[in-house]
């Protein structure tokens, strides 16, 4: 199979997963290797080949969202191209209402993805990216399967996740 990342991290139409703790800058990471990809630079010491790439946040506000990208790109120097003269597409999407679960979700990604040539799917975050419960296997099998028909479509898919960090539920009482 063709490699997206070399090294055998990301054969086309394959699933990678950045993991981490809260707050361990996985989402800049993870936007590095959108643009790399995109560009087909070298991803820390893998190379990569410029492939189109939708990198869909789930969990920042926009607002938010793309200040940070406009920091990133403030604060790095990027050629118009990569360094094999080929540039692809890079979309960035905040959407914290699109569910992966949902047959409405997929529907809407699988247009998108289509519509754009898109090759390398970005989730940022997995818990965020859909309406059930990550933690039931009735839920989580929805989402497996969804991501199941991303891979037959061809799209490699990296999803970013985290341990979910505890949230004040004020009705309860108490952190969930």
């Amino acid at each position: 199979r063709h490699e997206i990342i070399q090294g055998g991290l990301l054969p086309e139409g394959q699933i990678m997963f950045l993991y981490g703790g809260y707050s361990t800058w996985k989402s800049w990471l993870a936007m590095e290797l959108a643009q790399s990809i995109s560009t087909g630079e070298d991803w820390l010491i893998y190379g990569t080949e410029p492939h189109n790439v939708m990198i869909l946040n789930c969990e920042i506000p926009k607002a938010e969202y793309q200040l940070r990208w406009k920091d990133y790109y403030a604060k790095r120097k990027f050629s118009s191209n990569g360094k094999s003269g080929k540039s692809a597409t890079l979309l960035v999407d905040s959407d914290m209402e699109l569910a992966l679960d949902t047959f409405t979700g997929l529907s809407t990604i699988l247009q998108w993805l289509k519509h754009y040539k898109i090759k390398v799917l970005i989730v940022d975050n997995v818990y965020t990216a859909m309406n059930g419960d990550l933690t039931r296997n009735t839920d989580a099998n929805i989402f497996i399967r969804n991501c199941k028909r991303l891979q037959m479509a061809g799209i490699a898919i990296i999803f970013v996740h985290h341990a979910r960090q505890a949230v004040y539920d004020n009705a309860r009482g108490g952190f969930v």
